[in-house]
């Protein structure tokens, strides 16, 4: 005896489960290294995370506020904690070693670092 389930109950328990999603703000200087890195070029699109980042980063919007212009960057846990990541190595090896870093890529990191952390955390809440 074969038990079949119809098609329409099938479609419905396949559901993907909801995706929840942030906006982040990512100050110039630091958005501007960080175009600049494997992940974000391209290189790096063998490793699902980094593909991730890179498409968020694509589809990002630019925002001018004042004289200082922001990527807004909207992405899942995944694209926020690769963010977070970033800035985390940024700072690490930045950090302190003057004349490689400036202070507004510096300042971004640190910005960004938070933020993202802040919404990597809220979406597990929300998952």
């Amino acid at each position: 005896m074969t038990l079949t389930i119809p098609r329409a109950e099938r479609a419905q328990t396949q559901q993907p489960a909801p995706r929840f999603l942030a906006k982040v703000s990512v100050p110039g200087a630091f958005a501007g290294w960080l175009e600049g890195t494997g992940a974000v070029q391209g290189q790096d699109d063998i490793d699902p995370d980094c593909l991730a980042l890179r498409l968020a980063f694509d589809a990002s919007e630019p925002v001018r506020r004042g004289r200082s212009i922001s990527l807004v960057v909207e992405g899942d846990t995944t694209v926020m904690a690769m963010l977070a990541e970033y800035a985390k190595r940024f700072l690490d090896t930045f950090n302190g070693n003057t004349g490689e870093a400036t202070r507004a890529e510096l300042n971004g990191a640190k910005k960004t670092l938070e933020r993202a952390t802040a919404a990597h955390t809220s979406l597990h809440v929300a998952a």
